[in-house]
């Protein structure tokens, strides 16, 4: 009988304290985690500031013009048309369209508005264009002005660079062997003509 008594006083008190966190929270129970209703609100807040938060845009290499492709493309411009006088309707080309021409933003205007569907219109100049699914908007005001600046300014200065660049790259290519050959030939005739007696 004691027995019994203890029992039910025992369910009595915890009916009365695991009832009312029951029914003001339901909580989540699994196999051996009981998520308590701080625990949850906190949990609910977390995934409510997740959706809440930008999607994460995809982007997809759209096109890509190596360093050796673009030397080769070099090689077959034409230098005497593009010396020619620029085109008659263009505007003179300022610090401002000359600073355009050699920033990211030139590069990134050309991804947005020279698509794989049209001709490659920097097929001397190294780069790889990414895409996402939103419409992408060109750092100057349209793609109609990037086009003027870069028909006007930026295909001439950019092309005298990267010729520069890349026949710089290839003297110092050639002239490293023959200058190391040279150290190494004076390290061992010093070698050879300073050895201690014997």
């Amino acid at each position: 009988m004691a027995f019994a008594r203890t029992f039910q006083l025992l369910l009595v008190l915890v009916a009365s304290t695991v009832l009312p966190s029951i029914a003001s929270c339901p909580g989540i129970a699994t196999n051996e985690v009981h998520i308590d209703c701080d625990e949850e609100s906190k949990l609910a807040g977390g995934i409510a500031r997740m959706k809440s938060t930008t999607p994460i845009t995809e982007y997809y290499k759209e096109h890509e013009v190596s360093e050796k492709e673009a030397r080769q493309a070099l090689e077959q411009l034409d230098l005497d048309e593009v010396a020619k006088a620029p085109p008659a309707w263009c505007d003179e080309c300022g610090i401002d369209k000359i600073h355009f021409c050699r920033s990211p933003a030139f590069i990134n205007d050309h991804c947005c508005c020279e698509h794989r569907h049209s001709r490659e219109k920097l097929p001397w100049l190294p780069h790889t264009c990414y895409l996402g699914k939103e419409r992408c908007q060109p750092h100057s005001s349209s793609c109609s002005k990037y086009r003027e600046i870069r028909q006007c300014c930026c295909d001439r200065i950019l092309i005298a660079e990267y010729k520069s660049k890349f026949n710089a790259a290839n003297r110092i290519t050639f002239r490293f062997p023959s200058s190391s050959w040279i150290i190494s030939g004076l390290v061992t005739i010093m070698a050879v003509r300073y050895r201690p007696a014997r």
